[in-house]
């Protein structure tokens, strides 16, 4: 397929036939789905504080979940700018009552309520996170909470970990959770064939039979080697808590978790629906009494819905669009620095196997002009890195490249392109989002380098037939930390190896970080690694770009994040 989706042409009609069009246009990119279910997988305003990530406390030595810490950057911004009102969504109560009916864009029919498995769109992360919670919840700043866990220690140089789980805590059935309940939800996502990304990530540190149950609220993790950060990955969504015994089966049947919001009814593709838990575990919680969820395809007609009162909350709205939220009694809810779409190149592949091809890519996309112009300044300028600018651990005399087109063509020449270069392969974009307004103008600028491309629409089936399989794409990813980013794409031989780059120093320097709990040479070997994937890796990174959704003013509470996207476990309206 390869016209735009809806959301894009809201911001950039037809840009991407004239880049004099582009340039002037107030472009929209709508927010981006999520890698392997980026996560990665949220948009914010670009007046909005910098969410910044910091790595997790690392617990050595008998440390706590409550003492391993290190210092807390400024919490993430997850508010927006109000627009003025003129009138109320229809629907809203107050107190322990009303219905938050959301709508999103991307649910499929072979969507699984089965949180151990990979999740491949936004649709389907979100009533996940209404029915089941995990051991640690990962705040804004990347930083682990006890959650169903209450507390967790560390020994052999963290390679031993024993945590303690939160007695009582019923399942929505009534029966209470156990560590029985806890070594088989995590055992099943770390099977390889349930493709999480906790698989993807810990593979290398951790077998399924080193899970083991101590007693009823006592699980232990026996790992392959120290990582202090152990405690990150048991707070993304594929390592949430489920019964014990469990399968795709039961999932299919009748969800049963912790979480605040009880399974009500699914249509795979359709409409998700979850009513207020009454026995759930932190007293006075939920505060609404059902969240709904129906899929809407089409960018404007999910605008409209939101418009007209027929729903509370959209994901994903296309940046342009916010303009239509003056002066309403809607608002924007963002979430910045929060999602990545940079150039995939395999560098298996030719010409992407020749190093001076990746740099004379790299220096001939115009940073600047995708920030301002296909993100309309949602986004903050990268460095051809997974981790953005605004993360602690990123190195501070590391600048993003400044485009420099006469050293592209040098670069083509010393490759033996003097005479151009012809891509022999498309790049292939996710499916919506407006990812081909980010490949339209990265073609023209590619263009004036002597770069020669084209551009193909993954469509819906871009994770199962592009992602991992095809030498040139764009996908899109949630942003996470270095300490969970990095083994999950970067590292030899990593679960998602998109562009198969392989450092030696780069794959050391990641171990040296994870295997240390003193903060300064965790940043020290961090931007060590930072600085070699700029330099070095297939990923051409113009802009770390925002998420934005919209909802209505009178609904409060509901917490965007870089897990579930939405937390509607204080949801309420006022």
């Amino acid at each position: 397929m390869a016209g735009l989706d809806q959301g894009a042409r809201d911001g950039l009609g037809n840009a991407i036939r004239r880049r004099a069009f582009l340039v002037r246009a107030s472009a929209a990119v709508g927010a981006l789905g999520l890698a392997a279910c980026s996560s990665g997988a949220p948009p914010s305003n670009p007046t909005a504080p910098i969410p910044t990530s910091a790595p997790p406390a690392p617990a050595t030595g008998g440390a706590t979940a409550t003492s391993a810490r290190v210092a807390t950057p400024p919490a993430a911004a997850t508010g927006g700018p109000g627009a003025s009102a003129t009138g109320a969504p229809s629907g809203a109560t107050t107190g322990h009552s009303g219905v938050v009916r959301v709508a999103f864009s991307d649910a499929l029919t072979d969507d699984n309520l089965n949180p151990a498995l990979q999740q491949k769109n936004f649709f389907i992360v979100p009533p996940q996170g209404l029915m089941y919670e995990s051991l640690v919840k990962l705040d804004n700043n990347f930083q682990p909470k006890p959650y169903l866990a209450e507390s967790w220690e560390a020994s052999n140089n963290s390679q031993t970990w024993v945590f303690k789980i939160k007695k009582g805590i019923p399942f929505h059935d009534g029966s209470t959770m156990t560590a029985k309940d806890v070594v088989w939800s995590l055992k099943s996502a770390m099977d390889p064939q349930s493709a999480s990304t906790l698989y993807a990530q810990l593979k290398a540190l951790l077998k399924p039979g080193n899970i083991t149950a101590v007693d009823d609220s006592t699980v232990k993790f026996q790992l392959e080697k120290p990582f202090v950060f152990f405690p990150n990955p048991l707070g993304v969504r594929n390592a949430r808590i489920f019964k014990d015994g469990y399968t795709s089966a039961d999932f299919a049947r009748q969800p049963i978790g912790t979480g605040p919001f009880q399974f009500k009814s699914y249509t795979a593709g359709q409409s998700f629906a979850a009513t207020r838990f009454p026995n759930y575990w932190q007293t006075g919680k939920p505060m609404v009494d059902e969240v709904t969820f129906k899929n809407i395809p089409e960018a404007a007609s999910k605008m409209q819905a939101l418009l007209t009162g027929d729903v509370d909350l959209i994901d994903n709205i296309a940046f342009a669009s916010s303009k239509q939220l003056q002066g309403t009694s809607y608002e924007p809810l963002p979430l910045k620095d929060a999602a990545w779409h940079g150039l995939i190149c395999d560098l298996k592949v030719a010409p992407f196997d020749n190093p001076k091809v990746i740099q004379a890519l790299k220096l001939a996309v115009d940073r600047q002009q995708v920030q301002q112009t296909v993100y309309a300044g949602f986004a903050s300028i990268a460095a051809d890195t997974t981790i953005p600018v605004s993360d602690p651990m990123f190195p501070e005399d590391l600048k993003p490249r400044e485009r420099d087109i006469q050293a592209a063509k040098d670069l083509l020449k010393d490759a033996g392109y003097g005479s151009g270069l012809t891509l022999p392969f498309p790049l292939i974009t996710v499916f919506g989002f407006g990812a081909n307004n980010i490949a339209a103008a990265v073609k023209e600028q590619l263009a004036e380098a002597g770069i020669t491309i084209d551009i193909k629409e993954g469509g819906s089936t871009f994770w199962d037939t592009v992602w991992q399989k095809q030498p040139f794409y764009i996908p899109d990813y949630n942003r996470r930390s270095p300490s969970e980013v990095f083994p999950l794409i970067s590292v030899t031989n990593a679960g998602q190896w998109m562009t198969h780059w392989s450092s030696p120093d780069f794959d050391a320097a990641v171990q040296a970080a994870a295997q240390t709990s003193d903060v300064s040479v965790q940043k020290q070997q961090y931007g060590k690694a930072i600085k070699l994937q700029n330099d070095n890796d297939g990923i051409v990174l113009p802009a770390y770009a925002s998420r934005l959704h919209a909802k209505a003013q009178k609904l409060q509470g509901v917490a965007t994040n870089f897990v579930e996207f939405f937390d509607f476990t204080d949801a309420r309206f006022a």
